[in-house]
């Protein structure tokens, strides 16, 4: 509930939607958790700590932070760490810097900063996407890399080694097809919450109509014969109850 409070606060001020619509960011969350095998409130507290980033894309921020979501679990990587290589880019400075060290290491101007700066404002996805190019169109695999090289890159990027060999582990490709199914696994938990929400009003609906034949017939039925087992338990309980109840069974038998 906590979690729920904070994302809610941050959609409702931080994005300036309304109400509703952070009820259906909370939704998505959870449809985008399931999709992905992570416990909902671990993902609502990685929303939370991205606020910075989350806000910054106005009433779109939820996508986009749904969308790192989705390419971090494909990349094998926190999404607090993709977030991360993204803000390397967003000053000119910052963003300066990294293109001229990676592009130093690749060999060539593979990688342009004013496009990896415009990409973490308005697509981060894209922004990855360009990164991951820049290395294929220099020619430079990632398992072919010596271990001076990746941690030459890893300290371009801000990340360890091991985030490194992640980032850039798996082409373009192979990440848009785990997009492209992840997405159809968000939708499918949407549409499967939109059919609980459907059974459970209607249940709610039936138990209302229900009520006055529940109060007036099977309450009162329930407790005849909630006093009726008590009669029995007292009866079979004492000697006397006890040589009567098994003669008149065994005698029912012998019949």
């Amino acid at each position: 509930f906590g979690t729920q409070a904070e994302v809610m606060q941050i959609a409702t001020q931080g994005m300036n939607v309304s109400a509703a619509e952070g009820q259906q960011i909370m939704l998505d969350l959870a449809s985008t958790a399931r999709s992905l095998g992570m416990d909902i409130n671990e993902l609502g507290s990685e929303f939370v700590a991205a606020k910075d980033f989350i806000v910054g894309f106005g009433a779109d921020g939820a996508e986009v932070f749904e969308d790192m979501a989705i390419q971090a679990k494909a990349l094998g990587m926190e999404i607090g760490t993709l977030v991360k290589v993204v803000g390397k880019f967003e000053t000119f400075d910052s963003a300066g810097k990294a293109v001229g060290r990676l592009n130093s290491i690749l060999g060539g101007p593979f990688l342009n900063s004013i496009d990896m700066m415009n990409a973490a404002f308005e697509d981060p996805i894209e922004g990855i996407k360009m990164l991951k190019e820049g290395f294929d169109d220099a020619g430079v695999a990632v398992e072919d890399l010596s271990r001076p090289e990746l941690l030459a890159f890893a300290d371009a990027l801000g990340l360890s080694a091991e985030e490194t060999a992640n980032l850039l582990g798996k082409s373009n490709e192979e990440l848009e097809i785990q997009r492209i199914k992840q997405e159809e696994l968000a939708e499918q938990a949407r549409q499967t919450q939109t059919i609980t929400d459907q059974l459970s009003a209607a249940f709610n609906g039936l138990y209302l109509q229900l009520g006055p034949v529940i109060d007036e017939k099977v309450v009162p039925f329930i407790g005849m014969l909630g006093n009726m087992l008590q009669l029995f338990s007292g009866i079979i309980q004492s000697k006397a109850g006890m040589i009567g109840f098994f003669t008149a069974v065994g005698a029912i038998m012998g019949a």
